[in-house]
C-alpha cells in the first residue's frame, strides 16, 4: 500500500539531508558563531544572567566545552554548566553561583571568556577563536526620608482635631476622642499615612533593577497600654498597606482602596522601637507607575478594628519632623 509513496519520501529525505535537515544550518563549511548573549561589551548585566552561544551548524559538544576558557572567577570551566539544545546549535553556559556586583563607588566587574579554535562543527571544520566580555551592574543604595508635607493622619470624618494632621510628629493610628459636629465628644478611628519622594532613584532605573527595599518606622507612643489588645484581632495587628493618596492628604484617603497589602502584622505590641517591612514589590510597582503617582511611594497604617465598634486605643509613629526617629525607605538598585 505504501509502494507508491516511497520515491516521494526518499526524495524528501534526500532533500532535507542535502540542506542539513532544515534545522542545523549548513554543514559543508566551517562553523560560525552567530550570536553571543550578553553581547560583547555589554554593561549593567544582572548577576543571574547566563551566557548563550548560537552556532551556524550543529557542533561537537565535547570540543566546544573543551575549547571554552575563562579566567574570571565564577565563569571558569569547572564553575559553569553547559546546557545544549536538541540539535547542538545553541549552548547555554550557566554559572553554578551568581556572579558578583561591585558597589556603586567601585569600578564595574568585568567577566571575559573565549571559545578557542579547537571547537568543531559537524562538518569537521573548526570555529575561529572568539573572545567576549561584559560587565555586571553596580549596586547602589538610596536612603530616602519621608515627606513632611504629606505625613500625617486623618479620621475621615468632619472632626475638630484628627483631620489631615500633617506637619506634626507623630502620626496616629487607632481610635481617639474627637469633637464631631452635632455630636460632640466621640471616639473616631484614625489612620496614619507616609509618603516618600522617589527622585533619589535615577529615572534610568527599571523596576527589575530594584534588588531590595525596606520601609522603617519608629513607634513612639501607645495609649492606653492595652491599645493593641483593644484594636487587633487574632489574625491581624497593625496593618501596613501600599496606597496612592497623591499630592495632598484628605479625609477621603482614610478609606481610599489599598493598592495592595504589605503586611497584616507590621507591629504587634506596644514596645517603643523601630519596625521595618520588606516593600520590594511595592517600590517596583511605584517605579512602573512613576508618572501617574507623582514619583512617590505612599503607605498607610491602620488597625483592623474601626469605630464605632466601641474600641479605643492608638499607636503613634514618628514622622519626618522628628529627625532623630524619622521614617526611612532604603532602596538598593542596580545600574551600569
Amino acid at each position: 500500500m505504501n509502494e507508491g509513496r516511497t520515491p516521494a519520501l526518499l526524495l524528501l529525505g534526500l532533500t532535507l539531508s542535502a540542506c542539513g535537515g532544515g534545522t542545523s544550518g549548513p554543514t559543508s563549511g566551517a562553523p560560525e558563531l552567530l550570536a553571543i548573549s550578553p553581547a560583547d561589551g555589554a554593561v549593567g548585566v544582572h548577576n543571574d544572567t547566563n551566557i548563550e552561544l548560537s552556532f551556524s551548524q550543529s557542533m561537537n559538544r565535547a570540543s566546544v566545552e573543551a575549547a571554552y576558557v575563562s579566567f574570571s572567577e565564577g565563569l571558569r570551566r569547572e564553575q559553569v554548566t553547559f546546557v545544549w539544545n536538541a540539535n547542538s546549535t545553541k549552548v547555554t553556559i550557566d554559572p553554578k553561583t551568581d556572579l558578583k556586583y561591585a558597589d556603586g563607588t567601585a569600578a564595574p566587574i568585568t567577566y571575559a571568556f573565549l571559545v578557542g579554535a579547537s571547537a568543531a562543527g559537524q562538518s569537521g571544520k573548526t570555529l575561529n577563536e572568539t573572545e567576549a566580555s561584559f560587565k555586571t551592574a553596580r549596586r547602589f543604595t538610596a536612603t530616602l526620608g519621608s515627606q513632611a508635607a504629606l505625613d500625617g493622619y486623618t479620621s475621615g470624618h468632619e472632626a475638630a482635631y484628627s483631620n489631615n494632621v500633617v506637619g506634626f510628629s507623630p502620626a496616629r493610628t487607632g481610635g481617639m476622642t474627637d469633637m464631631l459636629p452635632d455630636v460632640g465628644s466621640a471616639t473616631v478611628s484614625v489612620r496614619a499615612f507616609y509618603s516618600f519622594d522617589l527622585s533619589g532613584v535615577p529615572l534610568s532605573v527599571a523596576p527589575d533593577d530594584i534588588s531590595a527595599a525596606t520601609l522603617s518606622l519608629e513607634q513612639v507612643n501607645v495609649y492606653p497600654a492595652t491599645a493593641y489588645a483593644n484594636m487587633s484581632t487574632a489574625a491581624e495587628h497593625l496593618i501596613l498597606e501600599h496606597v496612592n493618596y497623591g499630592a495632598q492628604l484628605t479625609t477621603s484617603d482614610f478609606g481610599t482602596p489599598a493598592l495592595d497589602l504589605v503586611t497584616s502584622s507590621f507591629s504587634t505590641d506596644a514596645t517603643y522601637t523601630r519596625r521595618s517591612a520588606d516593600v520590594l514589590a511595592q517600590i517596583r510597582n511605584d517605579l512602573a507607575n512613576r508618572a501617574d503617582r507623582g514619583n512617590r511611594a505612599q503607605f498607610r497604617l491602620r488597625f483592623p478594628k474601626d469605630q464605632p465598634e466601641g474600641n479605643y486605643g492608638f499607636a503613634e509613629f514618628a514622622t519626618a519632623e522628628d529627625a532623630a526617629r524619622a521614617p526611612g525607605l532604603e532602596i538598593h538598585y542596580l545600574a551600569p
